[in-house]
């Protein structure tokens, strides 16, 4: 606390600094030696400060300079979390190193990386249903529309959700769109990814300039088990067609 008030540089500075004021503690001591035993003034002292002043300088730019590389992990440490905190840039650090400042690089870095995974999960997934959300379809959108070829943006509602969740409870109302989420994207197959978008509400994209949306609704189930309960989901389906109906993701 005391270094942080008066010293108010980078950490290295202040471990310089205790460097050096370490440093100058023997010429001092020998002096004050000198001066209490009266030979300070004798030609022979001097020298004897001098070359101790000497050695001292000497050996504190060396440490100086053993510390500067020292300290470099903790402050790549340093510099990589400030870098994520500001800019979300994932840290380089090396995890070879098997000392204390090396697992402070390696658990760093291991940390960002999940707290990175599960931030990602936040933002673009459903933590409901464990879908992607409605951010992650809009990118997905406009990575197909980049693309150019043509596509529809389909959206399934289920029409009595509401009388679901006044029945049953919503964590049942939530059991059956996990239900019919999973459905659809077992339906589709990989790589066309279904996507919550509202409480009762999923979407899903089809290649093609006109496609069969048809066998998709066949193949979802006329009725879902969930939490002791049978619903029977009113589902209906509506469809915008890129580029016809609109070249922007919303």
């Amino acid at each position: 606390a005391a270094l942080g008030q008066r010293l108010r540089g980078r950490y290295s500075s202040k471990v310089m600094a205790v460097v050096f004021a370490g440093a100058a503690l023997p010429p001092l001591a020998l002096a004050g030696f000198f001066a209490w035993d009266g030979t300070l003034g004798n030609s022979s002292a001097w020298p004897i400060v001098g070359v101790t002043l000497g050695a001292s300088l000497v050996a504190a730019c060396l440490t100086t300079m053993a510390l500067v590389h020292l300290l470099r992990p903790v402050l790549l440490t340093a510099r990589a979390l400030r870098d994520y905190v500001g800019t979300g840039a994932r840290p380089s650090l090396p995890t070879g190193w098997t000392d204390e400042v090396g697992t402070l690089m390696a658990d760093t870095a291991r940390i960002l990386a999940q707290l990175d995974g599960v931030l990602d999960e936040l933002a673009h997934y459903d933590s409901s249903t464990g879908l992607p959300n409605r951010h992650r379809l809009l990118q997905l959108v406009a990575e197909q529309a980049k693309a150019g070829a043509p596509f529809a943006l389909c959206v399934l509602a289920q029409h009595n959700h509401g009388r679901v969740v006044a029945a049953f409870g919503q964590p049942t109302a939530v059991a059956v769109m996990r239900t019919l989420g999973q459905a659809l994207a077992a339906t589709l197959g990989h790589g066309a990814p279904v996507a919550t978008i509202g409480p009762n509400q999923l979407a899903f994209i089809l290649s093609g300039c006109d496609p069969a949306v048809q066998p998709v609704l066949a193949a979802l189930p006329p009725e879902v088990a969930a939490d002791g309960a049978v619903v029977l989901p009113e589902l209906a389906i509506g469809m915008a067609h890129f580029p016809t109906d609109g070249d922007a993701p919303e």
